[in-house]
C-alpha cells in the first residue's frame, strides 16, 4: 500500500500550531489580571513576573522537558492551593509531576458530546477561560480554550492547563464570595423577610451553595442551581462531597433544583481534564458514570437513598406542574429548552421562560 503526504495537510498543521501559541500567549496575558479583585483592575508584581517568564518559554515547550517543568511551576505557583479537593482532581493538580501532567494534557478530550471550535471549556469568560471574567454565552469561534480541546500536542496540552488553572481559581473566588459575602449577607437580611430564596448559574452555582452551607438563618427556602459549575458529586455523602453539610444539615427547607444538560459543554469538559490528571480510564469522561463530572452536566449523583426526588426529572414548559418535596433534590434535564439554537454550547442558555417557571415554581 503506498503512502503520500498532502502539502494542504501540513499547511493546516502548521496553521493550527501557530493558532495554538497565539492562542496560548493571548490566555497567559489574561492570566495577569488578578482574580482576587472582582472587578479584576489590579495585577499582583509578582504574579505579573510569573507570567511574564511563562511566556517566554512558550516557544520552547514542544522540544524542552526543562521549559515544560518551569512552565508548570511557575503558574502553579501563583495559586493558592488550601482549596485543592479530591473532587475535581485538584489535588493532583498540585502534586503531580509537571511532565506528567502535560502528558495528561496533550491529547483531545474526549467529552461526552463533541466540542466544537470557540471555546467550549471557557467557564471563566467570553475570551477564553483564562479571561477570569463575567460569563458570556457565546465565545468567537477560534477562541483558544476550544483550539485546546480539538487539537493534540505540547501547546494543545498547556492550554487545557490554564483552562484548569482558570477554573480553578474561579472555584476558589465563588467559594469565598459565598462564604465571606453572601452568607453574612443572608443572616443580616433574615430579620427582615419572611424567606429567602438562592438562585445561582455556573460558578454562581457554588456562590449560593457556599453561603447556604456558611450562614445560620433558617429562612433559606429553596435554592435553584442553573448548569451549575461544581462536582456532580458536590453534595454525595458517599462521595465526600464538598457542601454535603448543606443536606445534613438541612439548610434548604424546600426543594432544591438543578438543571443540567449533556449540551453544556463548558461544564462537560473541565471535569474530563480532572479525569486525565487523576489517570482516570472512563468509557465516556464526564458522564454520569465518571467520577469526575459536572453538576450541570449530570445533576446530583451519588446521593442517598431519597434524596433525589424520582418522577420530577425535566424541565417543563411553561404551565406544567412541578411536584417538589422539602429539603430534596430534583434533577431536571433540560436539553429540550436549555440549548443553543445554533447548535453550540448550552451553558449559558438559561434565560428562557420555561427556567423562569421552574424557579418561581419553587418559590411558590
Amino acid at each position: 500500500m503506498s503512502s503520500c503526504t498532502s502539502a494542504g495537510g501540513g499547511a493546516a498543521s502548521a496553521a493550527a500550531g501557530a493558532a495554538n501559541q497565539a492562542g496560548l500567549l493571548a490566555l497567559l496575558e489574561r492570566l495577569k489580571n488578578n482574580p482576587k479583585r472582582l472587578g479584576e483592575q489590579s495585577k499582583d508584581p509578582i504574579r505579573v513576573a510569573a507570567v511574564d517568564r511563562a511566556q517566554t518559554l512558550v516557544p520552547q515547550l514542544e522540544g524542552s522537558a526543562d521549559a515544560r517543568r518551569d512552565f508548570i511551576l511557575l503558574l502553579r505557583g501563583i495559586l493558592n492551593p488550601n482549596d485543592a479537593h479530591a473532587e475535581d482532581a485538584s489535588l493532583e493538580f498540585f502534586s503531580q509531576d509537571p511532565e506528567a501532567i502535560f502528558q495528561a494534557m496533550a491529547s483531545p478530550v474526549n467529552a461526552p458530546l463533541a466540542v466544537s471550535a470557540g471555546g467550549a471549556a471557557d467557564l471563566g469568560g467570553g475570551g477564553g477561560a483564562a479571561s477570569l471574567g463575567a460569563h458570556r454565552t457565546t465565545t468567537p469561534a477560534g477562541g483558544a480554550a476550544g483550539l485546546g480541546d480539538i487539537f493534540s500536542g505540547i501547546k494543545s496540552g498547556a492550554i487545557r492547563f490554564l483552562n484548569y488553572l482558570a477554573y480553578y481559581e474561579m472555584k476558589k473566588r465563588a467559594g469565598t464570595v459565598g462564604q465571606k459575602g453572601v452568607g453574612p449577607m443572608l443572616d443580616r437580611l433574615a430579620g427582615n423577610v419572611q424567606r429567602i430564596h438562592l438562585v445561582g448559574h455556573s460558578f454562581g452555582c457554588r456562590v449560593v451553595t457556599a453561603a447556604a452551607a456558611t450562614s445560620t438563618t433558617d429562612k433559606l427556602q429553596s435554592m435553584s442551581l442553573l448548569q451549575g459549575a461544581f462536582s456532580h458529586n458536590g453534595f454525595s455523602k458517599s462521595m465526600g462531597g464538598f457542601f454535603r453539610s448543606v443536606v445534613d444539615n438541612h439548610r434548604i427547607k424546600g426543594p432544591i433544583v438543578i438543571t443540567y444538560t449533556p449540551n453544556d459543554r463548558a461544564v462537560g469538559i473541565a471535569y474530563p481534564v480532572a479525569s486525565r490528571l487523576a489517570g482516570t480510564v472512563a468509557s465516556a469522561f464526564g458522564d454520569a458514570n465518571d467520577k469526575f463530572g459536572g453538576l450541570g452536566r449530570n445533576g446530583a449523583q451519588k446521593m442517598e437513598q431519597g434524596e433525589v426526588v424520582q418522577g420530577v426529572d425535566r424541565l417543563l414548559a411553561v404551565g406544567g406542574s412541578y411536584s417538589w418535596q422539602s429539603g430534596r433534590f430534583h434533577n431536571l434535564e433540560s436539553s429540550k429548552y436549555i440549548i443553543d439554537p445554533n447548535g453550540g454550547d448550552a451553558h449559558g442558555f438559561v434565560t428562557g421562560k420555561e427556567v423562569a417557571w421552574a424557579i418561581s415554581r419553587a418559590m411558590a
